[in-house]
């Protein structure tokens, strides 16, 4: 179509795609003809969508993945690293040529785990060459030899494969310039490749790494080849830059490479291209940075980042800098976390416009608490259902008691009775729980006075869960779980969901029970009614002989830990019991009538583990007869364990206390040695007084019980109490010329406070500022930062007229020295003035403030001329890229101007052609010609009218020079030379050159001639 219809035509061709992906099948790439560096989009139909997330299950996702099949390097993998890309566009393609590629997708579940692949569809690929001029770097010419001024530029075609010998590049004199190269290499092969320099003078290569030279002898020496090895990729484009200056004498520049598969060669001009690779496109830009999160040891840590630019850019993370191997993807995930990954996270994206490196963000990781050593809650156990008559106090190890029909402990009955555990419950990992309860009847749950779960009301066996609440790693919160039974069966159990755990019941060694718990108590692991059945036996004629066999019953227990079990029954029924290792082997047999009535009751010491009860009857005249078995467990009692913190400070001469506290089952009694002069302890573990010495001491804290006893050492540091000071500033951002006002506090006998400028290290003028504000005796910790002493305030109030970061301290004085404070504030000052930017030949002038970067685009060029750089007229600032017609210009702090310059467009004017010359044959020979026009002008010498070419004795074929050495009469004839430019083409007149024989050139000679 016209192109004056472009909606219709794009309408067209969205219809002509859309019917092109209904007619395919499969996994399959949007076209199989596309140039290099213009790489299609990837679909999957909706079957294999629905595959894909069926594998990846809930919250999981889909990758399309397509796979090039190339030479030289099997197995070269192409990926679009974003889930769900269904639709995007393939990150890049290989050179070149004809391919394989395997299509297919990878799903993953929601925690990023790969799941599985889908089937792979190999699909015919044509990847066309680039468009014209994609080939070569390219090249900026400089007058001095050190990049000083551009002399001309190549866009493309460019390679360093030069050898000047006395010349020089075209535009540039042949000493004392300069030659910058700049682009991408693509290698064939996946090996390690040397680049050698050779060059006269000096020279240097930078390969991927931009930042440091790979091979090079920089400074100024004759003919010198200098080398460096680096493992490539094939098929892939690397950055790359080359410098070369010249001082005086010969030049030469060239670029070798090779590897086990290639041969030393010069660089050549097809495996390069200019820097943007010829393609149009953006840079990358961060559109949405990774996130900085805090995840505990064992758990999974997820990076994302969302990048813009054309082509679609290569990610890279790294992490405190270091690249991670392998992590190319949109997404960075680090399961079952350690300490060792905490650290700083960006993302590098790189296309062949550019690169840009995310801001980075932080991994915090969380220690694991160390094992618990809890040892459960304290349980109060009442008659009537709101906590009317406590009946007994005991520790229970776990909350899991399915009671059903039976009783809780002795003096409590079956029905009509509740219960309050307290104590503490210690998190493991940081991060959010979610407690549940189990219950029949009512329950309720508290953690440090709030209520989390309340199902305070009769109802079966039913679970409630509460919201998720935020545990630190290590902490122990005070928790209190109340439960009545009104009436049927009983049962109560807690359990929690720690983060990115199973729900489980809460252990015992997290649960540290309040004190007043008593170690004897007796606690109820099993009480459950049973009835035994009675069949009477047979004689050998089928009649009842009168003896009767009892059926056997059988109770499992667990035993929570050491201590001694009690094991008896209750009711009319005559019972006989044995008691057996979950094994198998018997531990107690014969147990029969012992107890109350016709009973058994047996009570001894036992270790932990699984165990089973069996019961049967004893001779009975009725068919059944009910009972009633209780198994109860008492614990051992352990020695108590000190749980108050192990580090004090205390000012020399300040009032001074410490509670010693310990978890313990008995009454406990506590003790210190090594207290300094002004310390004592009292039996219930409490350190007072006020020290009168000043230094670090390991004080032996001890808590004793009938079990056992516990030490630990305390450290306590005491200190003549230097001046304490803090600072706090009434704007962190204020503009150029404003004033922010600063405010400290100190606690010092003095109050002497001063404002120190952090970065400078030095008070600003009037730092003592404004004086007392307020003084408190005693000080009000809640209102200041203080510890000891009078509390002084002072405030200082600065105006600011630099730009800049701004760090204040404050530090007090206490008549002998300076006390510096806790903190620093910062206060940023940006200069908001608006300057002016004029633009000389081009768009963009206007006003902006310091630091904007302003688009500058240069005027259409004069006719006959075209655009040659920009210049700097007067102001502060910087040119982005001063050859580019279109680039930017980022302000400094006051007005600027800059100028668009422009060349005329001259074709070559021979203006000196080459003189003609007679010589003795063996003597050298040099043709010049002179000429102008517009950079670049090329030269091609003829003879007799055809080109010559370096080699034998001629050189600078090419070049405004042309040298013959020891010349001969085969180099007889008319020689002129061609001189173009892009704008057209001189020849210079012919000059005739004639060689005399040697013998000719020494004087008349007495000549032969043989007749013929």
């Amino acid at each position: 179509l016209p192109a004056a219809f472009p909606p219709l035509r794009c309408a067209l061709a969205a219809l002509a795609l859309a019917a092109a992906l209904s007619a395919r099948a499969a996994v399959f790439l949007s076209s199989t003809t596309f140039p290099a560096g213009a790489p299609p989009t990837l679909h999957a139909d909706a079957a294999e969508l629905t595959a894909a997330q069926a594998q990846a299950g809930p919250g999981g996702y889909y990758k399309l993945r397509a796979k090039f099949i190339v030479p030289y390097a099997p197995g070269y993998f192409q990926a679009i690293d974003i889930p769900n890309n269904n639709g995007l566009r393939l990150q890049g393609t290989p050179g070149a040529g004809q391919y394989t590629v395997e299509c297919y997708w990878a799903a993953y579940d929601a925690n990023g785990t790969f799941r599985a692949t889908g089937t792979f569809y190999s699909h015919a690929v044509t990847v066309l060459p680039p468009s014209g001029g994609n080939i070569g770097l390219q090249a900026d010419f400089f007058n001095g030899n050190n990049f000083q001024t551009l002399a001309r530029s190549a866009a493309s075609g460019e390679h360093p494969a030069h050898d000047w010998n006395l010349g020089g590049p075209a535009g540039t004199g042949v000493d004392n310039f300069s030659v910058r190269w700049t682009g991408q290499v693509e290698p064939l092969f996946t090996e390690t490749y040397t680049f050698t320099t050779g060059s006269d003078d000096g020279m240097r290569v930078y390969v991927a790494n931009l930042d440091t030279p790979l091979a090079g002898a920089y400074w100024d020496h004759g003919y010198l080849e200098a080398s460096g090895s680096i493992q490539l990729t094939a098929n892939t484009r690397y950055q790359i830059r080359v410098d070369f200056f010249e001082n005086g004498g010969g030049a030469t520049a060239r670029l070798f490479w090779q590897s086990p598969s290639q041969p030393r060669e010069i660089v050549p001009l097809t495996r390069l291209s200019p820097p943007d690779g010829g393609q149009p496109g953006t840079p990358p830009t961060i559109v949405t940075a990774p996130a900085s999160q805090t995840v505990n040891v064992g758990g999974t840590a997820i990076f994302s980042v969302t990048v813009g630019g054309a082509p679609a850019p290569a990610l890279q993370w790294r992490k405190n800098q270091t690249p991670v191997a392998g992590a190319t993807g949109s997404s960075l995930t680090l399961p079952a976390v350690d300490l060792g990954d905490a650290g700083a996270y960006d993302v590098v994206a790189t296309n062949i416009h550019g690169s840009v490196v995310s801001p980075a963000a932080t991994l915090t990781v969380t220690p694991a608490a160390a094992e618990g050593t809890g040892n459960g809650l304290r349980g109060e156990y009442h008659s009537g259902t709101n906590f009317n008559t406590l009946v007994f106090t005991r520790i229970d190890p776990l909350i899991d008691f399915p009671w059903q029909n039976g009783a809780p402990g002795q003096g409590v009955g079956a029905d009509d009775f509740s219960v309050r555990w307290t104590g503490t419950i210690e998190a493991p990992v940081s991060g959010l729980y979610t407690f549940t309860t189990r219950s029949d009847d009512g329950v309720r749950l508290k953690l440090e006075g709030a209520t989390i779960i309340d199902d305070w009301n009769y109802h079966p066996p039913t679970e409630r869960s509460s919201s998720p609440v935020y545990l630190a790693a290590g902490s122990r919160t005070p928790i209190t779980l109340e439960y009545f039974e009104a009436g049927g069966g009983a049962e109560v159990a807690l359990l929690w969901q720690p983060p990115a755990q199973a729900r489980t019941r809460v252990p015992t060694s997290r649960l540290y029970a309040a004190n007043g718990g008593l170690p004897n108590a007796w606690q109820t692991l099993v009480a459950t009614s049973g009835v035994l059945y009675f069949t009477e036996d047979l004689d050998d004629e089928g009649n009842g002989n009168g003896n009767f066999t009892s059926s056997i019953d059988r109770h499992d227990v667990l035993v929570p830990g050491p201590g001694s079990l009690r094991v008896y029954t209750t009711g009319s029924a005559q019972t006989f019991g044995a008691i057996f290792h979950s094994s198998g082997s018997p531990l107690v047999t014969g147990l029969a009538g012992n107890g109350e009535g016709a009973n058994f009751r047996v009570e001894r010491s036992i270790a932990p583990g699984g165990y089973y009860i069996e019961v049967s009857g004893g001779y009975q005249w009725n068919d059944t007869s009910a009972y009633t078995l209780y198994v109860e467990f008492r614990p051992e009692a352990s020695p108590p364990r000190i749980t108050s913190t192990l580090q004090a400070v205390a000012p020399v001469g300040a009032a001074f206390s410490y509670q010693i506290a310990a978890d313990s089952d008995l009454p406990v009694t506590f003790g210190a040695t090594g207290l300094p002069p002004g310390l004592t302890v009292t039996g219930g573990g409490l350190i007072a007084g006020r020290p009168a010495q000043a230094g670090t001491f390991a004080i032996q804290v001890t808590a004793a019980n009938a079990a056992g006893s516990d030490t630990e050492t305390l450290s306590l540091t005491t200190f003549f109490d230097p001046p304490a000071s803090s600072i706090s500033a009434s704007a962190t951002a204020i503009n150029v010329g404003g004033t922010v006002q600063l405010r400290a506090f100190a606690s010092s006998a003095t109050g002497t406070i001063q404002f120190l400028n952090v970065d400078q290290l030095a008070p600003f003028p009037g730092y003592y500022g404004a004086g007392d504000v307020d003084d408190e005796t005693p000080p009000n910790l809640a209102h200041h930062p203080a510890t000891n002493g009078y509390v002084h305030e002072r405030t200082l109030a600065l105006t600011l007229s630099t730009a800049g970061t701004y760090r204040f301290r404050a530090t007090a004085g206490d008549g002998a020295a300076w006390h510096p404070g806790g903190n620093e504030v910062i206060v940023v000052v940006a200069d908001t003035t608006l300057h002016a930017l004029t633009v000389y030949g081009g768009t963009g002038g206007g006003t902006y403030a310091a630091g904007t970067v302003v688009p500058i685009v240069a005027h259409a060029a004069p006719a006959g001329q075209t655009f040659s750089h920009w210049s700097m007229e007067s102001g502060p600032g910087t040119i982005a890229n001063p050859t580019l017609a279109s680039t930017t210009f980022t302000l400094g702090g006051g007005a600027a101007a800059v100028r668009a310059h422009y060349l005329a467009l001259q074709p070559p004017v021979i203006t000196a052609s080459p003189a003609p010359q007679s010589v003795t044959a063996g003597q050298p020979v040099q043709f010049l010609v002179a000429a102008t026009g517009a950079a670049p002008l090329a030269y091609q010498w003829r003879k007799d009218g055809l080109p010559l070419a370096n080699g034998g004795n001629r050189s600078g074929t090419q070049t405004a020079q042309l040298s013959l050495s020891a010349v001969t009469a085969a180099d007889n004839g008319l020689y002129d030379v061609v001189v173009t430019n892009p704008h057209g083409a001189a020849t210079s007149a012919a000059a005739q050159l004639i060689v005399a024989p040697a013998d000719e050139a020494s004087g008349p000679q007495l000549r032969v001639h043989r007749l013929q």
